[in-house]
């Protein structure tokens, strides 16, 4: 009896939830709901949130229920892109970020030579340009 109830309440968490995500998603929550919404994240795992939101957004286009995309949020390592080098660059500095560092390559290949005679071991990346860099070497022991 007891894993009956457990199965009927968390059915109606499930239900509960997928009900007020719906409010939400459309815009028409109310203080109050969104409140028990916050609740209900307060108590259900990521995986049962991320569950119930697909399943209330499948619910949703199945009904013929559109929504204009959601906004993207900058997130705090936006001002990275948007300040100046003299603002970005003692902040860098204080992390540990160099930011006069080289630029990631675009790989065209890779390259191995190994040197079974001599015992030599080398790694190389082309880029598009036919920039070729040693990524790095190393001497094998017998």
């Amino acid at each position: 009896k007891s894993m009956a109830n457990y199965m009927l309440h968390h059915k109606a968490q499930r239900h509960q939830y997928i009900d007020l995500y719906r409010l939400k998603r459309r815009k028409l929550i109310s203080s109050n709901d969104k409140k028990k919404l916050f609740e209900l994240e307060d108590v259900l795992s990521v995986e049962e949130i991320a569950l119930y939101r697909m399943a209330c957004m499948k619910k949703m286009k199945d009904e013929g229920i559109t929504l204009t995309p959601r906004s993207q949020k900058k997130g705090w390592t936006s001002w990275i892109f948007s300040s100046s080098k003299a603002e970005k660059d003692p902040v860098l500095n204080a992390i540990g970020i160099n930011s006069n560092a080289q630029k990631p390559l675009k790989v065209e290949k890779w390259k191995l030579n190994l040197s079974i005679a001599s015992g030599l071991l080398q790694f190389f990346v082309s880029t598009p340009s036919g920039e070729e860099r040693e990524l790095g070497k190393g001497q094998m022991e017998s």
